[in-house]
């Protein structure tokens, strides 16, 4: 597992590489696009099409 969190149901287990290399590619993104940007959208209610546009 490539965060610093713990997987206590074992899920890495039941996934496919194809799957975890996904699942990385995802937290990546909203760690690097989407943490850094959103606060302003939730206070405003807004939908934050900059950031869905910059989904692969």
């Amino acid at each position: 597992m490539n965060s610093s969190s713990i997987d206590f149901f074992r899920l890495d287990d039941v996934l496919t590489a194809v799957q975890i290399q996904l699942r990385d590619q995802v937290r990546a993104f909203v760690q690097q696009v989407v943490l850094p940007h959103i606060n302003p959208y939730w206070e405003q209610a807004a939908f934050p099409w900059e950031i869905v546009r910059q989904l692969p």
